[in-house]
């Protein structure tokens, strides 16, 4: 709240990095794999491309053009370098749905890779990453040339290569994730349903512990008004 002359409330941007530590959780709770990531960011990059090529964004093309001529020259051609040049490519469509979603998934699988639940196999060599770089300057080109078609075939084969060489750790059973159901009773007692003129429990009903961060999540959005009932 700003006080004074021209004040009043003041809305700042919302923190990107909490989506990203959101869906974190929420993979990892319900056992999404590095590659199932992978799977579901490849559809995003290639719609990406689609728009980028369509605009044709000249001078962030020659900006990234310029960063991947840095990258050959340093030798900065890790994964995490890859990466980064990825979102940059994503950020050309200047579609603001796609490029959060491909950033927040460009942030899983590197933190995945950096840890010890992904890894590639083989590793990329020096001469694989400098073809992969080759890869995308070739992209680049695509793009500022408006090849629609092109860049989709480029980035789909450039990301398509990695997924190759993908290893995750064994996947676990998946865990499927608590459904909560939310029931509004006026009077504040728990569901119940009549049959016969007796009262029984709602059929979502249940007293499993796994259902208590629910109920109390239900209590602090309704302020102890109503209950919840949860279904696992």
């Amino acid at each position: 709240m700003r006080r004074g002359p021209g004040g009043g409330l003041v809305v700042s941007a919302p923190n990107r990095d909490a989506i990203t530590t959101s869906m974190s959780i929420w993979f990892s709770y319900v056992g999404v794999t590095v590659g199932e990531m992978f799977d579901a960011r490849l559809p995003l990059m290639i719609e990406a491309m689609c728009s980028a090529a369509e605009r044709r964004p000249m001078e962030a093309i020659e900006a990234l053009n310029a960063r991947m001529r840095e990258m050959a020259d340093n030798g900065d051609l890790g994964e995490d370098s890859i990466l980064v040049l990825d979102r940059g490519f994503a950020a050309l469509s200047d579609n603001p749905a796609l490029i959060l979603l491909a950033d927040a998934m460009s942030g899983l699988l590197g933190s995945r890779l950096r840890g010890t639940r992904a890894r590639l196999e083989p590793a990329l060599t020096d001469d694989d990453a400098r073809l992969h770089l080759l890869g995308y300057e070739r992209l680049a080109d695509s793009l500022a040339h408006g090849e629609v078609g092109a860049a989709t075939r480029r980035i789909e084969r450039l990301l398509g290569s990695v997924r190759e060489r993908l290893k995750d750790r064994p996947a676990r059973a998946r865990r499927l994730p608590a459904r909560i159901d939310a029931v509004f009773v006026a009077s504040g007692e728990h569901p119940l349903h009549r049959r016969g003129g007796a009262r029984v429990p709602h059929e979502h009903a249940c007293c499993d512990r796994d259902a208590q961060p629910a109920r109390r999540l239900a209590t602090a959005l309704t302020g102890g008004r109503s209950r919840m009932t949860v279904a696992t």
